[in-house]
């Protein structure tokens, strides 16, 4: 089934003047931040050329057949009735979310019912309440429906978009796709080194793994990115400490990580263990990080959307110097 939204126009009830539209706008503007240095139409030019490559390219969606055909006013919300009808489609069991399918990094559109369904025997548990929350935040009277028509694995759905007349505000699959890059596999530890020593065999100096992930738009930008530090000391051969530190951040969503030296053994052929968590995860999923204080970081989620997650221990030895 297609979701398409049909707008009822009751300009006669509509009491609110200009001031207050464009003021409820800002409002919601300052809190969903999409804004690049593009523009709202040459994002969507983007997403419908470059899209299908983008997707591509990601950690999670290798063989990716979605791709935007085609996208078009349709209107502007012009009453609280109407916005309400909005939304109640948005959250109904009928609307359409991006489904990753991890076993053959793939991507395709399904209902929330479908979703519910492919996932009722996992420990996750789904809920519409953050989606309805996240709505009640940033969708006001004023702003513009697009309607806007996808192509996934020979099939074709349509989902409504909501802008204000600068920037997207919210569609199902453009804020529910996590397009993920990984600049090195974490396979033993092998990762990008950055090393500072001197030109002695004995020598002093530091080493630093650096785990790094990073989320895309569908239209190219930079979204998110997480990245876990993990530095070793060394003195004249010796590895004196080992530290861990971490970064996170995303638009439109939450990011986290935490980290701890699990392991920190000194002195000549010493090494250090890291424990780490992470995610990234878009406005329709709930995860948190439990653990720490030696007991090793899990994650748990909530809601349906797209996160990025993920948890594990890093080793760095003196040797690496």
């Amino acid at each position: 089934m297609q979701l398409i939204f049909v707008g009822i126009l009751l300009a006669s009830c509509y009491q609110e003047d200009d001031f207050s539209i464009q003021s409820n706008i800002a409002e919601a503007e300052s809190s969903v931040i999409v804004k690049d240095e593009l523009t709202l139409e040459q994002k969507l030019t983007n997403i419908q050329k470059s899209g299908e490559d983008i997707l591509t390219r990601s950690l999670y969606a290798n063989e990716s057949q979605l791709q935007l055909k085609e996208y078009k006013n349709i209107g502007v919300i012009t009453t609280e009735k109407e916005l309400d009808q909005l939304k109640s489609v948005i959250l109904s069991n009928e609307s359409y979310f991006p489904y990753y399918d991890t076993e053959n990094s793939n991507i395709s559109l399904l209902t929330w019912s479908e979703i519910e369904c492919k996932k009722q025997n996992e420990k996750t548990q789904y809920s519409k309440s953050d989606l309805e929350t996240f709505l009640n935040t940033v969708l006001k009277v004023g702003m513009n429906k697009m309607e806007l028509t996808w192509e996934c694995n020979s099939k074709t759905y349509k989902t409504i978009c909501i802008t204000s007349n600068e920037d997207i505000i919210y569609d199902n699959v453009i804020m529910n796709i996590l397009c993920i890059s990984e600049e090195s596999p974490l396979n033993k530890g092998l990762t990008p080194i950055i090393k500072t020593k001197s030109p002695e065999s004995n020598f002093s100096g530091s080493c630093t793994n650096t785990l790094r992930w990073t989320a895309y738009w569908l239209w190219g930008s930079e979204r998110g990115r997480v990245e876990i530090n993990h530095t070793i000391y060394v003195s004249t051969g010796n590895l004196t400490n080992s530290t861990s530190s971490e970064d996170a951040y995303i638009s439109i969503g939450s990011a986290g990580a935490d980290s701890q030296i699990k392991e920190c053994s000194k002195g000549v052929g010493g090494y250090s263990i890291c424990n780490y968590a992470y995610y990234l995860a878009t406005p329709t999923v709930s995860v948190s990080i439990s653990g720490g204080n030696g007991i090793d970081f899990s994650i748990s989620t909530s809601g349906i959307g797209s996160e990025a997650s993920g948890s594990g221990d890093n080793y760095l030895s003196a040797s690496n110097l």
